[in-house]
């Protein structure tokens, strides 16, 4: 994202210059969009006024989500619809794209514009009918009182989407991200030929370079039943493009969803070769608050998975070894203990998980209440693995995947990319996925906190574990979940 950055005008260069046709500066949009690949080279562009005076920088900042400025295609308003009223907090290209490009059309009455940058911009941003623009220079709460008073209010703010709990969204305030990915999420639509002139097919591509290959699964398929439930047909196509590289890649541009999944519809990338209409989605990831959002819309929404879920290279793998590793599923006691980065790095915004040694006892007073002879590990840990070896001897059973000990803040899928294997990805995964099947297979449950792992076992068994214990800081094996 490009933001207005007063301060650094010495560390750029001049791009942009005035228009004196028309006494003002260039409309905004283009304004960013012409600067958009000096940006990338310089770190900077400067705009200029008519005597070559420096007036402001604009420069890239982090983001989960780019702009493409494509409009063949349709803007979704349904989001900015539910509101009457919008705070725009500062402003940047996002903004500034919101209010020129997607306001003409919005059904809402007001929208309020903060920071100081927008000054910039006051005399040269289009008035769209029916909507009253209020300027503030800065955020002051009794001000915001007396402008939102009886309306249902938005306020768009810059920020990151991560991994987090939704009080954000449940206070009204969304990242531009989140309102730039469902407001352009159909804006690019192209034409390769007159094939399926009834049908509207959305590619989808997305960031999930950090994520395990579960996580990746549940983001990818929430994803896929939002365009279905606006009436398009979901096709992935997940590269991480301009993305960190997934561990699940073996080069830059190699397609990540095909090699474990098959597609969620009757139309593979083939179809669309020669197909009317075609959506590419834009740069994104969805994660806690865009996922609750799309949820909203797809609650009733299921996907055909007409071919089943995974790829015929994925159900081969799991045939030819699923057998040997749990051979008394009836009998064992299911253990999914989470080492690594969940340990050594203490992610944000992530569950906590307890130490092998906590995780030694339950598991011990789980074999006793629960009646049980065998254990089955499922865990991405080597220490752990040789530790509950040790401890329980024999009784243990275990995949032969390759297992990792990372070090204090070390974080896994940065290890994973450093010591890359060609051809690696697709055994990485399919190791994770047989691991995470044959723990969904057994008797009981335990684990030692919440990931995308244990949601994945629960949702596989379907109902059918006897017992479930995941530790949640405080609980104990006696205030076990049951089914």
């Amino acid at each position: 994202m490009i933001i207005i950055d007063s301060n650094a005008l010495e560390s750029a260069r001049q791009v942009l210059g005035y228009n004196s046709s028309y006494g003002r500066f260039e409309i905004a949009t283009n304004m960013f969009e012409r600067a958009h690949d000096f940006i990338i080279e310089n770190n900077y562009a400067i705009a200029v006024d008519q005597y070559g005076n420096e007036q402001f920088a604009m420069r890239f900042d982090i983001t989960a989500y780019i702009h493409s400025y494509i409009y063949t295609g349709e803007l979704d308003m349904s989001l900015l619809n539910s509101y009457d009223c919008l705070i725009l907090n500062d402003c940047n290209d996002y903004a500034i794209e919101l209010y020129v490009t997607a306001l003409r059309l919005w059904e809402g009455n007001r929208v309020i514009l903060v920071g100081k940058n927008w000054r910039y911009f006051l005399d040269i941003i289009p008035h769209h009918q029916g909507v009253e623009t209020i300027y503030e220079e800065k955020f002051i709460p009794e001000k915001m009182a007396n402008h939102i008073f009886a309306k249902k209010t938005l306020c768009i703010m810059y920020g990151n989407p991560h991994a987090e709990p939704l009080d954000r969204y449940k206070s009204h305030i969304l990242y531009y991200d989140e309102v730039m990915f469902f407001t352009f999420l159909f804006a690019d639509k192209r034409e390769f030929g007159n094939e399926n002139p009834d049908k509207k097919f959305v590619i989808i591509d997305a960031r999930y370079g950090n994520l395990g290959l579960f996580a990746l699964r549940s983001q990818a398929i929430a994803y896929a039943r939002y365009i279905k439930a606006k009436g398009f047909i979901p096709v992935f196509n997940i590269q991480n493009i301009h993305g960190s590289l997934s561990i699940y890649q073996d080069y830059r541009g190699d397609e990540i969803w095909n090699k474990f999944f098959t597609q969620p519809e009757e139309y593979t990338i083939d179809n669309l070769i020669n197909s009317k209409n075609v959506y590419f989605t834009p740069e994104c990831y969805n994660p806690t608050v865009i996922s609750h959002i799309m949820s909203v819309y797809n609650s009733s929404i299921n996907l055909s998975w007409i071919n089943g879920l995974y790829s015929m290279n994925l159900k081969n793998y799991i045939e030819e070894r699923k057998d040997q590793f749990l051979p008394y599923p009836n009998e064992t006691l299911g253990v999914l203990a989470r080492g690594t980065d969940f340990v050594n790095a203490h992610l944000d915004n992530h569950p906590t998980h307890v130490s092998k040694e906590v995780l030694r006892d339950k598991i011990e007073q789980a074999l006793k209440k629960w009646n049980l002879k065998y254990i089955y590990l499922a865990t991405e840990d080597e220490s752990y693995l040789k530790y509950f070896k040790k401890e329980f001897g024999d009784i243990v059973y275990s995949t032969d995947q390759q297992r990792f000990t990372t070090k204090e803040n070390e974080m896994l899928a940065e290890m994973h990319r450093k010591r890359k294997i060609k051809g690696k990805g697709f055994t990485l995964g399919a190791e994770y996925i047989l691991s995470i099947l044959l723990l969904s297979e057994c008797n009981s449950l335990l684990a030692s906190g919440s990931c995308s792992g244990v949601s994945a076992a629960i949702n596989m068994n379907t109902g059918r574990y006897k017992n479930i214990y995941v530790h949640k800081d405080s609980t104990d094996i006696d205030s076990l979940i049951k089914n």
